[in-house]
């Protein structure tokens, strides 16, 4: 059959009249012209590829100033830490190290976080004391730090390229809890959910220039006798006026500057809100924490970009990436941070 086709249409061909072949062999070169220029000016100006997978590899440095109130004016705990993030091709690294200013010095808290696949792997360390045993690292599904440790959290908010925010939809994101480790059932429980707004920074919009979420009117205990894995904790509605939400957390870009033709944060403020219960309104609130991130340096130097973040040589993860997994996590022991 095809060999068929092929024969009527050279038949077709050859009975087409003069003049019908000449417009065919104009159009035909014509057409053949349109291929060549076209072919030629792609090979001159290619396609541009989003700004999210050519932002340049960096280091960042600086500091994350925080303190914790339990009411309007008592200071609970202050931290000072020194922090460092890297980038590199949507991998990303950050490490934080701090004491408690309020207490003995002596123990520096080394928080470290990074981007793996399918996830995040974290770990937290003591300096200063020696009886600890091995490190224990976590790793879990989340695209994001531990959202209760601000330490980690609010650098990663401030520096990272497009950050993977825990999106619904639109309109909708998992709020970021204060907790200090992941806690699936609570996390994914359908009252965690607020609206949110956010915005980036101009002009090519890589980075957080603010970020408000809300918390839609629900309150939150855990349960300490169960693991973080199965702990669903106790999901209550707050009273009026707060039960119908308010705001819950808000981070803003307070400086940036322009370093290689991008423009970069250097001043960041992020604030979480409590209910000032017996509040008249939904925005009669008080400020629960406040953490600001002082950047102050910046690196694009493929040398510094090179130098991870150096994890213990030996820990014990708890991996809770695996999907239908029998237990709460696959435990095993990890070296070389592989």
């Amino acid at each position: 059959m095809k060999t068929q086709v092929r024969t009527c249409e050279a038949k077709a061909r050859v009975a087409a009249p003069a003049g019908c072949r000449r417009r065919q062999s104009k159009w035909s070169v014509l057409f053949q012209s349109i291929i060549v220029i076209v072919l030629g000016w792609l090979l001159k100006y290619p396609p541009v590829t989003s700004a999210q997978n050519v932002f340049p590899p960096f280091v960042a440095e600086g500091r994350l100033l925080t303190r914790e109130f339990r009411t309007d004016t008592n200071l609970n705990c202050r931290t000072d830490a020194s922090v460092v993030f890297l980038y590199s091709n949507g991998w990303w690294q950050v490490e934080a190290r701090y004491s408690y200013l309020h207490l003995a010095r002596g123990i520096t808290n080394v928080e470290s976080c990074m981007r793996i696949p399918d996830g995040t792997r974290s770990y937290i360390m003591f300096e200063g004391i020696s009886n600890t045993g091995m490190t224990t690292a976590s790793a879990c599904p989340n695209s994001f730090p531990p959202s209760g440790r601000s330490e980690l959290l609010v650098p990663w908010l401030g520096l990272c390229p497009h950050p993977e925010l825990p999106l619904i939809d639109g309109k909708r994101i998992r709020r970021f809890i204060n907790l200090p480790d992941y806690r699936p059932k609570i996390f994914n429980a359908p009252q965690n959910e607020g609206l949110y707004e956010a915005k980036y920074l101009a002009p090519e919009g890589d980075f957080l220039s603010e970020l408000m979420v809300t918390n839609n009117g629900f309150g939150l205990e855990l349960n300490v006798e169960k693991t973080s894995l199965e702990d669903e904790g106790t999901i209550q509605r707050y009273v009026p006026p707060f039960d119908n939400g308010y705001t819950e957390l808000h981070y803003k870009l307070i400086e940036s500057t322009n370093l290689n033709g991008v423009t970069f944060p250097l001043r960041a403020v992020c604030e979480r809100f409590s209910p000032n219960w017996g509040g008249k309104n939904r925005d009669d609130l008080r400020v629960g924490l406040l953490s600001e991130l002082i950047v102050t340096r910046i690196s694009f130097s493929g040398k510094d970009v090179a130098r991870r973040i150096v994890a213990p040589s030996e820990m014990f993860a708890f991996d809770a990436r695996p999907p239908n997994l029998k237990k709460t996590t696959a435990d095993y022991v990890v070296h070389d941070d592989q």
